[in-house]
């Protein structure tokens, strides 16, 4: 290594700027977040298709309203048995993007439902990882808005960010460091591990 400084083959190593830490930070906790949510949505989607299979073929596995519903009821015995307040839970929460069919699709399949029956440790299981699930999905979707806070002035960010995305662009700064650093496009893309050739035989 002294031999390489020695020989003029090394480069200083750059402390980097606490614009380019906060926004590895910040990336990092959304992948923290958005992490569980997906595990927990795994979850969820095993004790449904066990309980109430019906419900995902209405609403989408991870909405907001499929988890509110979930959060408050457990199941679909317990809806069931409170068909207005379920279906008012449903709008709320939908708003005008919930077409008022589903409510009514939803509704119907936890009175005929094929699913076995939980319970009350199941349902309790259900409400846990529901609440757990929503918990996450809003942190993720906080954590998201800080990174676009963080990058609308940033400059690279900003350049890259109408070809690939706010988000992408800040996750490929948060793990490599800016562009601007680099002596060649060819060095960054390296950086990355993206610089991989084909070595066979043919």
């Amino acid at each position: 290594v002294a031999k390489l400084h020695l020989d003029a083959a090394s480069e200083r190593w750059a402390i980097r700027p606490e614009s380019e830490r906060e926004l590895d930070a910040a990336v990092r906790l959304a992948e923290v977040f958005t992490k569980q949510f997906q595990q927990n949505r795994n979850r969820l989607e095993a004790l449904t298709a066990r309980h109430w299979p019906e419900l995902t073929e209405v609403l989408e596995l991870g909405s907001a309203t499929l988890l509110e519903l979930l959060m408050k009821y457990g199941g679909p015995v317990a809806v069931a048995r409170d068909i207005p307040g379920a279906r008012e839970l449903m709008r709320s929460v939908g708003g005008t993007k919930l077409d008022p069919e589903k409510i009514e699709l939803v509704l119907a399949s936890a009175v005929s439902t094929v699913g076995q029956p939980p319970i009350a440790e199941e349902r309790r299981l259900v409400e846990a990882l529901a609440a757990e699930a929503r918990r996450n999905q809003k942190e993720a979707r906080t954590a998201v808005q800080r990174i676009e806070s963080l990058t609308e002035n940033e400059g690279s960010v900003h350049e890259m960010a109408a070809v690939i995305g706010k988000k992408t662009a800040a996750v490929v700064v948060a793990a490599a460091g800016d562009p601007k650093n680099y002596s060649s496009a060819a060095a960054f893309v390296k950086s990355l591990g993206l610089n991989l050739k084909e070595n066979s035989s043919g």
